[in-house]
C-alpha cells in the first residue's frame, strides 16, 4: 500500500510538472522609469531595466546598452574581468568590482563599481558620461536622468524606426511615462507574446484635442521590432487628453521562441 502511494504521488508530481511546462508561464515586471536618452525614455534593456544600485547610482547592462543604444564597440575579458568600451574616438576601461576606471589610460575613481549579475555585466552610467563627455540632467520632478547627445542612439535599428514615422510631429515632448509594466508569456515551441502597459501624463501645459496624441512604444528584438504605426488611416484611436491627465495604453507583440527582447523605447509626442 505504501509503495502504491509513493508511486501515485510520484506520478502526480510528474504530471503537474508536465502540465506546468506545457502551459503558458506568465512573468509580470514593473519597469522603473529612470532614464531618457534624447527624445526616448528607455523602459527596458535586456536582461533587465536600468536600475539604481545601493549607492543610488544608475546601472545599465554593458553589452546591449553600449552596443545597441550608444552604438559603441565593447569587449569583455572573462578571466581578467576587464571591460573595454570604444566610442567617439575615446576608450573607457572598467573592471568588475573595482571603483577605478581609465579614460584613454588616465585613471579615475567612481563611488560605485561594475557588477556581474546572473552572468550579465552591469556598469555605472556615470562612467560612460564621464568618459565620452555626454551631458546629463536629473529631472527631480519625475525622478529620471536625461541624456542629450547627437552622437548616441544612432544605431541602424533606431534610425530605421525613425524613418518609418511619416506623420508630421507637432511636439516631440508632450507625455512622460509615470509607470510601465511588462508581461511575457512563453509556451514551448511557440512564439513568445509580450504585453506592455504604460500610464502616461500630459505635461504639455495645455489640453490636447482628439487625434493629436501619438505615444509610441518600440519593442526591439534580435530579429526585428514591434510598434504602432502613426498613420491616421489605420484607425488608431487618439482620444482627447486634458493637461495633467493620465492616459493608459496597452501594446502587444510577439517574437520567435529563440529570439530575445532587447530593449523598449518610449516616445510621447503629438502629431498634426
Amino acid at each position: 500500500m505504501k509503495l502504491f502511494q509513493r508511486l501515485f504521488l510520484s506520478g502526480l508530481f510528474i504530471l503537474i510538472i508536465t502540465l506546468c511546462s506545457a502551459s503558458q508561464l506568465w512573468a509580470a515586471t514593473d519597469l522603473p522609469v529612470t532614464l531618457k536618452i534624447n527624445q526616448y525614455f528607455v523602459l527596458y534593456t535586456h536582461p533587465k531595466a536600468p536600475y539604481l544600485d545601493n549607492q543610488n547610482r544608475l546601472m545599465v547592462p554593458l553589452g546591449l546598452f553600449c552596443r545597441r543604444l550608444f552604438g559603441a564597440n565593447v569587449e569583455y575579458d572573462q578571466q581578467t574581468k576587464l571591460i573595454t568600451v570604444n566610442f567617439s574616438e575615446k576608450i573607457l576601461e572598467l573592471t568588475i568590482g573595482s571603483q577605478i576606471i581609465k579614460i584613454d589610460g588616465q585613471p579615475m575613481k567612481l563611488d560605485t563599481v561594475p557588477v556581474l549579475d546572473n552572468e550579465h555585466v552591469f556598469i555605472p552610467l556615470r562612467a560612460l558620461l564621464n568618459a565620452f563627455d555626454i551631458k546629463s540632467e536629473w529631472n527631480s520632478q519625475y525622478g529620471y536622468v536625461h541624456l542629450g547627445d547627437d552622437r548616441i542612439m544612432k544605431t541602424q535599428t533606431i534610425l530605421y524606426m525613425e524613418d518609418t514615422t511619416r506623420a508630421q510631429i507637432s511636439n516631440p515632448d508632450v507625455f512622460i511615462p509615470i509607470s510601465a509594466s511588462l508581461e511575457v508569456s512563453r509556451q514551448a515551441g511557440q512564439n513568445t507574446e509580450v504585453e506592455l502597459i504604460t500610464d502616461s501624463r500630459n505635461i504639455s501645459g495645455h489640453d490636447l484635442a482628439e487625434g493629436e496624441e501619438d505615444i509610441q512604444t518600440y519593442l526591439v528584438y534580435d530579429t526585428g521590432y514591434n510598434y504602432v504605426t502613426p498613420y491616421s488611416w489605420q484607425g488608431r484611436s487618439r482620444p482627447a487628453v486634458k493637461d495633467g491627465d493620465v492616459l493608459q495604453k496597452r501594446m502587444t507583440g510577439q517574437f520567435m521562441p529563440n529570439d530575445t527582447l532587447n530593449y523598449i523605447l518610449y516616445w510621447g509626442r503629438t502629431i498634426e
